[in-house]
């Protein structure tokens, strides 16, 4: 007799779209009896298992399948952890396909398809994995800690900050192990660093940071410090920022993750418009250029850099390139571009301030702390030069209350 089978029997009927009187009228056992497998309420004996799996033309897998499904497995989730080239050990877990499905790991199989498609960057809905949940007796709770974990990972990548958030809070629901618990607090302060939450995004990153260095995870620990780098910029601590920002562009070079350092440039520039550190800006031109030559946001940064040394020309220049370069960019970087070269240009002040108003409400609307500090200190200086200067006040009160938050 075999117990807690019933999970995986419904599963697969299910995915298949068999009725229960299909089932029944297919291998004889009644329906009620086969509602009570399923609701693990009845053992059943290897002799049904293989009934009602040849009728789902599924192979029945036996204990050794088990077993060296278990040992691939761990090979995959240590090339994950370890951020490894995953498509060896993801190519042997596809392998199992044909015998998986009447196995006690199906769970555990589409565990992995799920954090694969998430690694590899293929869009995916929530909703395509959410059922995983109806079947949690077949994961360890750091198995459905990582679910949790990738399911905020989806949320974020579609820009719900909100609910990756919440995701990563369900994750901490469950326990951990050093690997999975070191994850999600380095997931989890993305979205806080996003909310402006620095000071609870700051403690996450350090908890994720201290594991990582405590395994030895080099690629992790790199990325981690790149994160604490991000919070130091928007907690105003710019010089922390730059020297944690070309420590990982050095990491990320000799780990050969290209990426990564095209993101930590970003990071490092965008602090030194952060600091108005314009001058390092323009010094990093050429290898800014070089390393990120189609990325509108170095052309952004370049060009509020010329403007702010008093060279219009050159800011012109780097608009428009910005504006034609942009591939995918953010709605707040595609409306920011858009408002930046009205700003530059002989347009009304009416026109250029209901431009810089819609980068602003944007912010809002998204939640994007630091990018709404930054609108608002543009539009600070634009009520400035226009001599409006209740319209200046106003917004001085404002960054008051956001500088506030840099703790």
């Amino acid at each position: 007799m075999i117990n807690n089978f019933g999970g995986i029997i419904k599963l697969n009927r299910i995915q298949q779209g068999l009725t229960l009187d299909y089932i029944s009228y297919k291998t004889g056992i009644s329906k009620s009896q086969i509602s009570r497998i399923e609701r693990n309420k009845e053992q059943i004996t290897f002799e049904n298992v293989v009934k009602i799996f040849s009728v789902m033309n599924i192979e029945v897998s036996n204990e050794n399948f088990e077993t060296q499904f278990e040992k691939d497995f761990q090979t995959f989730y240590s090339d994950v952890v370890y951020v490894k080239d995953i498509e060896n050990s993801y190519k042997v877990i596809r392998s199992y396909s044909d015998k998986i499905k009447s196995s006690l790991s199906y769970i555990k199989y589409l565990l992995c398809e799920l954090i694969y498609m998430v690694m590899k960057g293929y869009s995916q809905k929530i909703e395509t994995y959410l059922f995983i949940e109806k079947y949690f007796e077949y994961l360890e709770s750091y198995q459905i800690q990582l679910f949790y974990d990738y399911l905020g990972v989806i949320s974020y990548g579609n820009k719900l900050y909100k609910e990756s958030y919440n995701y990563y809070n369900q994750a901490f629901s469950y326990r951990g192990n050093d690997y999975s618990n070191a994850m999600v607090y380095f997931h989890r302060s993305i979205p806080l660093t996003i909310f402006g939450e620095l000071s609870d995004a700051l403690e996450c990153a350090i908890q994720a940071r201290d594991i990582f260095t405590k395994t030895v995870n080099i690629k992790r620990l790199t990325s981690v410090n790149f994160q604490i780098a991000v919070v130091y910029s928007m907690n105003g601590h710019f010089k922390q920022s730059e020297k944690l920002n070309l420590a990982c562009i050095e990491a990320f070079n000799n780990l050969g993750m290209v990426k990564e350092v095209e993101d930590t440039y970003n990071n490092l520039i965008w602090g030194y418009v952060r600091s108005r550190e314009f001058d390092k800006i323009i010094d990093l031109e050429n290898k800014a250029l070089d390393i990120m030559h189609h990325d509108h946001c170095i052309c952004f940064y370049l060009s509020y850099a010329y403007y702010k040394l008093q060279n219009k020309k050159k800011a012109s220049e780097y608009i428009r390139k910005a504006k034609v370069q942009m591939n995918n960019p953010t709605e707040y970087m595609k409306a920011m571009i858009n408002a930046f070269q009205v700003y530059l240009s002989k347009s009304s002040d009416e026109r250029k301030e209901k431009q810089l108003l819609k980068v602003h409400q944007i912010t809002k609307e998204t939640r994007q702390y630091d990018l709404e500090v930054f609108t608002m200190e543009l539009l600070r200086e634009f009520y400035q030069s226009v001599h409006n200067t209740e319209k200046e006040y106003e917004c001085m009160e404002k960054l008051i209350q956001y500088y506030k938050k840099r703790r």
